[in-house]
């Protein structure tokens, strides 16, 4: 493992512009920087000219003896693969210090974290742009964010430049601070879930216009996730502190057929609700599964229509509700009248007394003979 920096600006496939510490001190290099070795661009504009696997490219502030943390990556070829466990842009004057600029082309980037630094130690904080026009970028990590801090709305960490696209896939997309995380003015497809900014109210995750697809959630900070353009999404989307999470000053539009829920703050600060689009399941039973006229739902929309009978009208020891069923019957309950009575019209004493036997079938039969 060695820090590699560039000493002049060149194609990343030259050896001549590498000097690394693997020695303990920075010496010309005898191989191109690997997948254990961090890289610096160290203030030189380096051309990626072929695919690449480092544990770390670096065009922006952080700490290193005999390093200058400034300089550009560049990539002009189609099919650029670039591998990294970490990539840091940012803290560049008024260009960009990792540049895509392709025409009719593809470039796949993945890495784990992606850190897009702002302005914290001088320079506007351009970080990564897609340049050229009609070209492709994947960008997959597990971390996409820029730095936490107070600077300006100018600051461009990530730029889409028009007729480009951006496709990023990442399990959290993070802006922690008062610019937004992407400039977009071409069209990005974002697979994950975006977080506005906590402490700054222009903290978003995207704005400028262009087109947006989002699959995954949004959640606001103290500031909007997308900001003009038209925006296409799907998931889970809660709003925070009074703002919203997602809005568009152009057009705003759900998947069609997705199972979409989306939070609002209420008058009382303690309580939230939720809208849900049809089809998003909720936890709740069916209604034939409810007791008959019990209303519920998420907006009292579902009547119960399940009837439970009583225990006492269900044969005893039968489950029936939370308990079993006490009910037995009696001859009393089923001829209404006490067994015991021969005299009491319709009971079953009188019936039994008047009912034919053997003995009195037989002297009417005995009557009828010669």
């Amino acid at each position: 493992m060695a820090n590699y920096k560039a000493i002049a600006s060149g194609n990343w496939s030259d050896l001549a512009i590498w000097e690394d510490n693997s020695t303990g001190s920075f010496v010309a290099s005898t191989v191109l920087p690997g997948v254990n070795d961090d890289v610096w661009a160290n203030g030189f504009v380096v051309t990626i000219d072929q695919n690449i696997n480092v544990k770390s490219l670096s065009s922006a502030y952080r700490t290193a003896t005999g390093i200058t943390y400034d300089g550009i990556f560049s990539i002009t070829t189609t099919g650029i693969i670039v591998q990294a466990e970490t990539i840091w842009v940012g803290q560049r004057g008024y260009s960009y210090s990792f540049q895509i600029n392709i025409t009719l082309g593809t470039v796949d980037i993945v890495c784990t974290t992606f850190y897009a630094l702002v302005g914290a130690y001088g320079g506007t904080g351009n970080g990564f742009r897609i340049l050229g026009s009609n070209s492709t970028v994947n960008l997959t990590a597990d971390l996409i964010q820029n730095q936490a801090g107070s600077f300006s709305n100018t600051m461009l960490p990530i730029r889409v430049e028009s007729t480009n696209t951006l496709n990023i896939t990442a399990t959290t997309i993070l802006s922690q601070a008062a610019a937004r995380l992407i400039s977009n003015l071409g069209t990005v497809n974002i697979t994950g879930n975006c977080y506005g900014s906590t402490p700054y109210s222009n903290g978003h995750v995207i704005s400028d216009g262009g087109t947006i697809t989002i699959i995954g959630g949004m959640f606001g900070g103290l500031g909007a996730i997308v900001n003009g353009g038209t925006v296409t999404v799907s998931g889970q989307i809660s709003n925070n502190g009074g703002y919203m999470a997602l809005r568009s000053t152009s057009s705003l539009r759900l998947f069609n057929g997705a199972q979409t829920q989306w939070t609002f703050g209420t008058d009382n600060l303690s309580v939230d609700a939720t809208l849900y689009t049809p089809g998003v399941a909720t936890g709740h039973p069916a209604e034939a599964n409810v007791r008959t006229g019990v209303v519920y739902g998420p907006t009292n929309s579902l009547t119960g229509t399940c009837a439970v009978p009583p225990a006492n009208t269900v044969n005893l020891g039968v489950p029936v509700d939370n308990t079993t069923g006490t009910a037995f019957l009696t001859a009393a309950d089923m001829w209404n009248v006490p067994l015991a009575s021969i005299t009491t019209p319709n009971s079953i004493g009188e019936r039994l007394k008047d009912a034919s036997t053997v003995q009195t079938t037989g002297a009417q039969l005995a009557a009828f003979l010669p």
